[in-house]
C-alpha cells in the first residue's frame, strides 16, 4: 500500500514542481497509457499533435509492489523528445534480495544521476540549477509528512544534469532529471523501522543549442500528467490483498513451525522422563538387590547364631551345625 501511494505521489509531485506553460503551436493531443492488467486507462498526457507516443504500465519490483508508467514521445524526425524511464527501487536495512540492495541508504538525486550517466553512456556537461523546483518539492513533502503522522516519514531530493551525445550523426543536448524519494516506516510495537526508496528518471532531448527553446513544451507535457483515480484504487486493493495473502501464509508457516517445535519439545520431554524412569527402576532394582543380599547375610548370621551355638567346651549344641570356628 505504501508503494502504491508513493508512486502516485511522486508522479503528482513531478508535475506539480513544473510550472505550466502555454499551448504549443500546432496544438496538442491527449494520449493514454493503458494498463493491460485491468485493461483500462491508467495515465494520460498531452503531447504535441504531430508527435508519436508509446507508453506502458510496468509491474513493481520485489522492493516495491506498486506499478509505474514508462513512455517515449518524440517529433517526426526523432531528434526532439522525452522519455520517462522505469523506476529504480531499493530497500534497507533488512533485505536478502540482491535486486533490492543496490544501495543500503538514501542517496542524493545528484548521486543517482552520476550513476545514471554511466548507465546511459552519455557525456556530462554540467549540473543545472533547479533550486526553485527543489524548494517547491520539499514543501509538498512537508505537507505529506503532516498527513502521515509518526508512523511514516518521506524524504526527497531532485537534480538535473545537462548531457551531450550524438544521434543519427547529429549532436544532441539532453536534460536528465531525477527525483529520489524514500519513505521511512515505523513498525508499531516492534521498535523497528525500514526504508523503501524509489528513483524516477526523465530524459528530454533536442538538437544541440535548441534545448532551451523546447523547455516550455517539456514543462507542458509534465504538467499534463493525470492518474486515473479508479485505476489507482484497483491497484491499491490488489496490493492490499496480496499483502494480506502474504501475511496469511507467513502466519500459517509460523503456526506450523510452532507446532513442530512443540512436538519436538514434547518428544524430548518424554525421552527425558523415560530415561529418568529407567534410572529410578534401575536404582530400585539395585536397592532391592542390595537389601536382599543384606537380608540373606543377616539370615545366615541368625541361622548360625541359633543353630550353631556352642557349649562351654566349644562344641556345637545343634548336631546338624557344621563344626566350624567362625561365623560365615
Amino acid at each position: 500500500m505504501i508503494g502504491t501511494a508513493n508512486i502516485a505521489t511522486a508522479i503528482a509531485l513531478i508535475a506539480a514542481s513544473i510550472p505550466l506553460a502555454s499551448a504549443q503551436p500546432g496544438g496538442t493531443k491527449r494520449v493514454e497509457i493503458v494498463d493491460r492488467v485491468f485493461n483500462r486507462t491508467a495515465y494520460t498526457y498531452a503531447v504535441p499533435a504531430t508527435w508519436s507516443f508509446q507508453g506502458a504500465v510496468i509491474p513493481g519490483t520485489r522492493c516495491d509492489a506498486s506499478p509505474s508508467p514508462v513512455f517515449r514521445t518524440s517529433s517526426q524526425d526523432g531528434m526532439t523528445g522525452e522519455y520517462f524511464l522505469p523506476r529504480v527501487d531499493w530497500f534497507f536495512p533488512n533485505t536478502t534480495s540482491p535486486e533490492c540492495a543496490l544501495w543500503r541508504q538514501m542517496i542524493s538525486a545528484r548521486e543517482f544521476l552520476t550513476f545514471m550517466v554511466g548507465v546511459l553512456r552519455v557525456g556530462f556537461v554540467r549540473e543545472e540549477d533547479i533550486s526553485g523546483d527543489i524548494a517547491e518539492y520539499r514543501r509538498n513533502i512537508d505537507k505529506m509528512n503532516a498527513q502521515f503522522g509518526p508512523t511514516m516519514t518521506v524524504r526527497g531530493d531532485m537534480a538535473k544534469f545537462l548531457v551531450r551525445y550524438e544521434l543519427n550523426g547529429r549532436a544532441v543536448d539532453e536534460w536528465v532529471s531525477a527525483l529520489v524519494q524514500c519513505s521511512e516506516s515505523v513498525v508499531a510495537g516492534m521498535r523497528s523501522h525500514f526504508f523503501r526508496c524509489g528513483a524516477y528518471t526523465t530524459r528530454q532531448r533536442a538538437p544541440q543549442g535548441q534545448l532551451p527553446t523546447a523547455a516550455a513544451m517539456f514543462r507542458s507535457i509534465g504538467k499534463s500528467a493525470v492518474i486515473d483515480p479508479q485505476w489507482n484504487q484497483q491497484w491499491n486493493a490488489m496490493v492490499i490483498q496480496r499483502i494480506n495473502d502474504m501475511y496469511a501464509e507467513q502466519t500459517r508457516r509460523l503456526f506450523e513451525i510452532g507446532r513442530l517445535a512443540q512436538a519436538e519439545r514434547t518428544r524430548q520431554h518424554q525421552e527425558f522422563m523415560a530415561s529418568t524412569q529407567r534410572g529410578r527402576d534401575l536404582n530400585q532394582y539395585r536397592f532391592k538387590e542390595r537389601m536382599y543380599a543384606k537380608q540373606h547375610a543377616n539370615d545366615d548370621r541368625v541361622d548360625y547364631i541359633l543353630d550353631c551355638q556352642r557349649d562351654e567346651n566349644g562344641r556345637p549344641m545343634n548336631r546338624s551345625c557344621p563344626d566350624r570356628q567362625t561365623a560365615p
